[in-house]
């Protein structure tokens, strides 16, 4: 079963149930088949806000993760990361701070793959801010098929069901690769048709199996 964790912790029920039960695989098998699969980014974020009466900006460069999705080079990444939408949501729903404003604008993108030192320039392809997912291109067609997450085979699932994420460490700690566990604690009709996930938010953008 492969779907993605989202915002709130939620799970996009995106998978679809296969005729053959598929092997369960051991969690070094799935941290050994996926792990290929899940990139560093590094995003140069410009941010504005403003400060009394005049705007101000400043620019950041953010460490994020993704997941390969096509062999081609698309890659899926949490969206609520590159912008402040939900942060503006949250304060209009506290009634407070309506004079204040921020925006944020990615400017560059750059992917980096398991063992390769070398940094591959990207594009901002797509965003849903309401699955809080965005898509990344890589500008260059690689010149081998990347590994990548296959989605489309799953099992019928259940409340309490054990999932398993892989997620990587910081650059302090060479992104080695690691896998975290989770729950199905639930599901919810609206907006789309979807699980609640009991796990880390170091899973949230990254499929789930």
């Amino acid at each position: 079963l492969a779907v993605v964790a989202t915002a709130g912790l939620f799970v996009l029920a995106g998978a679809t149930p296969a005729q053959a039960k598929p092997r369960e695989l051991s969690r070094e098998e799935l941290l050994t088949r996926i792990s290929p699969a899940i990139v560093s980014i590094k995003v140069v974020l410009k941010t504005e806000f403003n400060m009394g009466d005049s705007m101000q900006e400043q620019e950041s460069v953010l460490d994020a993760l993704g997941a390969v999705v096509d062999p081609d080079g698309l890659i899926l990444l949490w969206n609520s990361q590159l912008s402040a939408s939900r942060l503006m949501d949250a304060v209009r729903q506290m009634g407070e701070g309506e004079e204040f404003r921020i925006k944020m604008t990615p400017t560059d993108f750059r992917v980096t793959f398991a063992g390769d030192p070398r940094e591959h320039r990207a594009f901002l392809a797509a965003s849903d801010s309401e699955l809080d997912l965005a898509f990344l291109q890589l500008e260059e067609k690689p010149e081998q098929p990347l590994p990548s997450v296959e989605f489309g085979r799953s099992r019928p699932t259940e409340i309490g069901d054990t999932v398993v994420g892989v997620s990587r460490l910081s650059p302090a700690f060479d992104r080695a690769a690691y896998f975290e566990t989770g729950h199905i604690a639930g599901r919810i009709a609206k907006p789309a048709a979807a699980f609640i996930l009991d796990a880390s938010p170091a899973l949230l953008g990254l499929p789930v199996f």
